[in-house]
């Protein structure tokens, strides 16, 4: 920027107004946002509406600053909603960035306020004849709402040239015409939505900030804050404020945190409303989400009147619609939370009161879940014991089990001892989110009850409840085979079935998966799934969906587990934010499909949705078997380090709930990534202590992973017959079983010693095996893991070259399915480091041959070609021969097949 000459204007301009504020400390670059803002064909128009705190001044200043061109910058305030001042400040603006010449930026100011016309004609004459490229930033633009102004900002936009863009960012959308610009494909909208930050983002922003922090308090933050910068920074501010406090959740930074986005919620948001438009807030701020007709039942004399909520419904209050019901709307929780601490500090029984008439209303309205957690905020305990009485069933079909945990929660110690349906309800939730240590007071309720029963109550259904509790524990506690004992002798003795019985067998089914053996996990799942659907019960059968989908995947039938777990998809858009715990087994099933179909940077991204829902519950439901699966994803995107910290982080939550089944099945895969990844000496010693007593506890019953673990300990500390034994048996187990995924890797392993052994030809045998089971089902995963350091092997198996006859070699059939995932390999510049430069399958094209076989896929002749790089034809066919010689091709179309199969056509 720079100024043509000093401004003399009639009217003043504040020159701060005419410069980007000074951006935030250790801003993050919002690169994928900055790629949408690029420069379109013609002139156009980008809005920018989101509420306070989410970044879009920040984001401008970005944007402005890899502008190739002339920027022209505003800050607006409630002021420039008088259109001479508005319009004064505009020409200061087009003035210092050199597009309006000192002497007709005079002319245009003088002509203020007696004759706007004249000085807006100046202005946009000067913009029209200004060739090169203009960017207009109109920042805090929603302060503007006066009518004139808007139809000059939008007689500014029909009259641009092509080189002018214009952004316009507020809390509040500008009344302009975007109609026009929408059907010209020349408007660009953005929200709340697209401006949160991602839990990469967030992690990004942590590391500038000084926090030390893991995965668990990235995704907890994503999941408090939803992406909301501003609050991210406050916690991150109450952190570093707190030097003694050992994490983020320390209370005492807690405490902080909330008062610091109470303190901005009431400045920048609160304080503008109306005393009606903030009572209604206050009102409705003790439920999770609301529509009118509760809205007017908490806050009868609020502005908000049946059937909308429009005085509301403003962008700028954090307001939104609610995922699940259509009509409902819910507030951001950091603000939520900040408008109930108010309430709360107020009127404590005020706020009793309101969560009594929202339970009430809720409870007349069929939603029992929220009812029952607002009847427990109340400490209405009689009501909520009603509730659990009456629609026990509903409680469970809902799915929001956090809800339920948190009220059941709320009923005093002592109460409800000898509640017959509280017991076997509890019971159902507990075991649902796999709480061990609920679980087990569970048991001790029922038991009690079992001794001295009401007279109401089924002793053959709290025997069946006791049971299947314990067959749990047996599962999550990695004592799989007394599980199955446990059911085996329940399930012989009753005939009759029930539900009871179906969550049994389905605890059976886990306990068989675990131990890998899948024809018996795959009979007993599909039975209790195809029982429980027939009783009618609905949300708990994702569970038992999602486990036959493992199976499917296991069995090497990816299509059939993908159809699986689309059907289990969420209601609601799957771009909203996901919030019932059931669709916890969508995402997670559908990111194990993505993996096993090698689309990892979409598994990625469906396992932090499922991490999202995760969180929102208690650790123990699904977290550690989340974090398990994402850091395969970031080991085979050859993430290892961080591969390992996500499975520590699994390790720590499954460890600390006693949920030893997954902790075993995390540590199996860290000590194998540790042994890629030295110095490793801890990881392996503490794996192969806790081995060691899988051993002397379990004996043969060990989880399939960990035996292969074994192997590859075995291996790498130079036991090789004894991990020549483990694997040859570990492949005959799992051949019966026909569990291909852990084949593939199980034949790489005996490939890997057979290659130390110094056997090419064993260890190209054995390869092939894994390589004609990877082709038969399509599972490109090969490559993942410790398949990586055979890119070598690999190599050696597909070329041609110093072939003597008795050599191995991978077979034609493998060749067309090996090929480009060795092409894709090679190409990232990890592998590439870490993999030996043997011959290629082809030898490598120059990068002329390369430019001349992209022409030759598009069709063109070799004149076209010869002309589009300035050589001769001659030259041309020179290239041609050569690259048909390298990819061992006789014509243009085998070169062009070729060529995609080995991926190189990008």
């Amino acid at each position: 920027m720079s100024d043509t000459g000093p401004l003399e204007p009639q009217m003043p301009v504040l020159l701060g107004k005419l410069n980007p504020p000074v951006p935030p400390a250790a801003a993050v670059a919002r690169a994928h946002l900055l790629e949408r803002l690029a420069p379109r064909a013609g002139s156009g128009l980008t809005l920018i509406c989101a509420p306070a705190g989410y970044g879009k001044t920040t984001l401008l200043q970005q944007f402005g600053q890899q502008w190739d061109g002339a920027l022209i910058w505003l800050s607006l305030d409630e002021q420039d909603n008088d259109p001479d001042r508005f319009l004064a400040h505009l020409i200061g603006a087009f003035t210092r960035a050199g597009i309006l010449p000192g002497d007709l930026a005079g002319q245009a100011q003088s002509a203020l306020p007696r004759s706007p016309e004249h000085a807006w004609a100046l202005l946009l004459n000067c913009v029209q004849r200004h060739g090169a490229p203009m960017l207009l930033v109109l920042d805090n633009a929603g302060t503007l709402h006066n009518n004139r102004l808007c139809r000059q900002i939008d007689a500014l936009l029909r009259q641009a040239p092509p080189t002018l863009q214009l952004v316009i960012a507020g809390r509040r959308r500008l009344a302009v015409a975007t109609g026009w610009l929408r059907a010209g494909a020349r408007l660009l909208e953005l929200d709340a939505a697209d401006l949160a930050f991602g839990a990469e983002e967030i992690s990004l922003l942590c590391q500038r900030a000084g926090a030390d922090v893991c995965a668990g308090d990235i995704y907890r933050l994503t999941n408090l804050t939803e992406g909301w910068v501003t609050g991210i920074r406050l916690w991150l501010a109450a952190a570093t404020a707190s030097p003694r406090a050992d994490s983020l959740w320390d209370p005492a930074v807690q405490a902080l945190a909330y008062g610091y986005i109470e303190d901005y919620f009431r400045e920048e948001v609160l304080s503008t409303l109306s005393r009606p438009m903030l009572h209604l807030l206050l009102q409705t701020c003790v439920v999770n989400c609301f529509d009118p007709p509760l809205a007017l039942h908490l806050a009868p004399e609020s502005p908000a009147q049946p059937p909308t909520l429009k005085p509301l419904l403003r962008p700028e209050l954090f307001v939104q619609p609610a995922t699940r019901r259509d009509g409902w709307y819910r507030y951001h929780p950091l603000l939520q939370h900040s408008l109930y601490r108010r309430l709360n500090r107020r009127d404590p029984e005020q706020v009793r009161t309101l969560h009594r008439l929202a339970a009430d209303r809720l409870l007349q309205q069929g939603h029992y879940t929220e009812a029952l957690y607002q009847y427990g905020r109340s400490h209405d305990v009689s009501a909520l014991l009603a509730v659990v009485e009456k629609h026990a069933f509903d409680l469970l079909r809902e799915g929001e089990v956090s809800e339920i945990v948190s009220s059941l929660g709320n009923i005093p110690a002592g109460l409800g001892e000898d509640h017959f349906t509280l017991a076997v309800t509890e019971a159902s939730v507990v075991h649902v989110v796999r709480d061990t240590g609920r679980i087990g007071r569970c048991l001790g309720r029922i038991q009690r009850l079992l001794r001295q029963p009401p007279p109401y109550a089924s002793r053959g259904r709290l025997l069946q409840t006791s049971l299947y509790l314990r067959a749990q524990l047996a599962y999550l506690g990695g004592n799989f085979r007394h599980g199955i004992r446990l059911c085996d002798r329940e399930l012989q003795r009753c005939r009759d079935a029930n539900a009871a019985l179906s969550v049994m067998r389905f605890h059976r089914a886990n306990c068989h998966f675990a131990l890998g053996s899948l024809s018996r996990a795959a009979g007993d799942a599909l039975q209790a799934l195809s029982e429980l659907e027939r009783f009618g019960l609905t949300g708990y059968t994702n569970a038992l969906s999602f486990l036959a989908g493992q199976i499917e995947l296991a069995q090497g039938r990816t299509a059939a587990a993908e159809r699986r777990f689309l059907h289990l998809g969420p209601r609601h858009d799957l771009a909203a934010t996901p919030q019932g715990f059931y669709d916890v087994f969508h995402y997670l099933g559908l990111g194990l499909v993505r993996t096993e179909q090698n689309r990892l940077p979409e598994a990625e991204r469906l396992l932090n949705r499922a991490a999202a829902i995760a969180l929102k519950l208690p650790p123990s439901a699904a977290l550690p078997w989340v974090l398990h699966q994402l850091a395969l994803v970031q080991s085979a995107n050859g993430h290892l380090e961080r591969a390992i910290e996500t499975l520590n982080e699994a390790r720590d939550i499954a460890l600390k709930h006693r949920l030893y089944g997954i902790y075993r099945l995390c540590g199996a895969y860290r000590v194998r990534l540790a042994l890629r990844q030295p110095p490793n000496g801890d990881i392996v010693h503490c794996w192969l202590q806790e081995w060691d007593a899988v051993l002397r506890l379990q004996g043969e019953h060990s989880l399939p992973e960990e035996r292969l673990a074994y192997g590859w300990v075995q291996c790498r500390q130079g036991s090789r017959n004894e991990a020549l034994r483990t694997c040859e048996r570990l492949i005959a187990d799992l051949g019966v079983q026909g569990h291909i995924p852990l084949q593939i890797d199980a034949w790489l392993l005996l490939a890997t010693l057979y290659q130390r052994g110094d056997d090419d030809k064993a260890a190209m045998q054995a390869l092939n095996e894994a390589l004609q089971l990877a082709a038969d089902h399509d599972l490109p995963r090969l490559l993942f893991h410790e398949g990586q350091e055979l890119t070598g092997l690999i190599q050696q198996g597909l070329s041609d070259r110093d072939r003597g006859p008795q050599q191995a070699r991978i077979p034609a059939p493998l060749r067309a399915f090996v090929e480009p995932l060795l092409a894709a390999r090679l190409r990232t510049t990890d592998a590439a480091c870490a993999v030996p430069l043997l011959p290629l399958p082809f030898e490598q094209l120059t990068r002329r041959e390369r430019d001349v076989l992209a022409l030759v896929i598009e069709g063109r002749g070799n004149q076209e070609i010869a002309e589009a790089l300035y050589v001769g034809v001659s030259t041309v066919k020179t290239h041609i021969n050569n690259i048909f010689k390298k990819l061992d091709v006789a014509s243009r179309d085998d070169a062009i097949l070729r060529a995609r199969r080995l991926n190189l056509c990008s």
